[in-house]
């Protein structure tokens, strides 16, 4: 199939019926959203009142129409693919997702991001589009559920909202847990609350969280030395979050912290879906250069005293 006889556009009001249509079989490649809102419904609404930062678009061919769509974050590098549809089947022609999954990577350019996220069930076949695409795997994460709150665990550990004082604590944090090339995709997005904890003055432990319809998502950063205390840290953690809430747990727990296993089982999840964390960077970000214009520059060097022609004189 060329390239010509697929075309990609911004989804507008005359393609809801299909993206209408579609949504209900689309795979989510976004853990926050996927676990606690409506994505479909989310994204019927978005295409209505469009909101800053999210593009959707289409890509139209031969074949069965695909969507996809993306979030960009004020002040984020990353952009994140929210989902696709509909999902692929194995051994089916991926020329319509990776025509889609290519146009979503331009447009994450065009709003000034420096990679494409998505998170994705390895044993999927949109796992193998990802790769295809030019996704790489940069971890993988194990996802751990449980159904609302339990009783609490009697504990003596308490957290706090996070500060401007714990800025540089949490950093130092990041530093100790997060492999260095893992940091700059592995931090939460800035518009999740998050939990510190402190221990003997220093930041031990961090906890972003997302709530929604669908659940509560939290993702959480812990130092080693907090093994032995780590279920009774996450589970004060669970009770500011939502002490009353019967909605699903998920926690998302990435391979550098798989030692938190334990702690998860303690406190009564199950191990859900194995994931990989892929990231593709952007080569060719549509950006405006902070450069002087040239010609304010000829204009300041002809201002300037020609010192080597007075010293003649």
């Amino acid at each position: 199939m060329s390239q010509r006889e697929i075309e990609t556009h911004a989804v507008g009001l005359i393609d809801l019926p299909v993206v209408r249509r579609l949504i209900e079989s689309c795979v989510c490649l976004d853990n926050e959203a996927h676990f606690t809102t409506e994505v479909g419904s989310s994204s019927l609404t978005g295409i209505l009142l469009p909101s800053r930062g999210v593009s959707t678009l289409i890509a139209r061919g031969p074949q069965a129409p695909v969507i996809g769509q993306i979030k960009v974050r004020d002040d984020e590098p990353n952009a994140h693919v929210i989902y696709v549809a509909p999902e692929p089947e194995p051994a089916v022609d991926d020329t319509a997702w990776l025509h889609v999954l290519d146009a979503l990577t331009r447009e994450a350019g065009k709003m000034r991001a420096h990679t494409l996220v998505a998170e994705v069930a390895e044993d999927s076949a949109m796992f193998e589009v990802l790769r295809t695409a030019g996704f790489s795997v940069y971890t993988r994460q194990q996802l751990w559920q449980r159904r609302g709150m339990y009783a609490p665990m009697p504990s003596r550990f308490q957290l706090t909202e996070e500060t401007q004082n714990d800025i540089i604590g949490v950093q130092g944090l990041i530093a100790q847990c997060v492999p260095p090339l893992l940091q700059p995709v592995a931090m939460p997005p800035s518009d999740m609350p998050r939990l510190v904890y402190h221990k003997d003055g220093c930041v031990a432990g961090y906890v972003a969280y997302s709530t929604g319809r669908r659940g509560i998502y939290v993702l959480s950063y812990l130092h080693p030395d907090t093994l032995p205390d780590a279920a009774h840290i996450l589970d004060a953690a669970l009770q500011m979050i939502g002490p009353a809430v019967k909605t699903p747990i998920t926690f998302c727990v990435r391979r550098y912290q798989d030692w938190m296993g334990g702690a998860m089982e303690r406190l009564g999840f199950v191990p859900g879906e194995q994931q990989a964390l892929m990231v593709k960077h952007l080569t060719a970000g549509v950006r405006t250069a902070p450069f002087e214009a040239l010609v304010e520059k000829l204009d300041r060097v002809k201002a300037r005293p020609n010192h080597s022609h007075q010293a003649r004189l």
